[in-house]
């Protein structure tokens, strides 16, 4: 599954980031919404800045 959006940094497609892909493991893993969702935030406000 590879899903392409913002909330890592475009210029390094790292799929596998784990720090970067925090966002992309809450959409591919619903389940762990929960530990997942503090660190989404960080990724996400990067993002926006950009």
């Amino acid at each position: 599954m590879r899903i392409h959006y913002p909330l890592s940094d475009n210029s390094k497609p790292n799929e596998f980031q784990p720090r970067e892909k925090t966002g992309f493991i809450l959409q591919l893993n619903p389940l762990q919404p929960l530990p997942i969702l503090p660190k989404t935030t960080v990724p996400k406000v990067r993002f926006k800045s950009v």
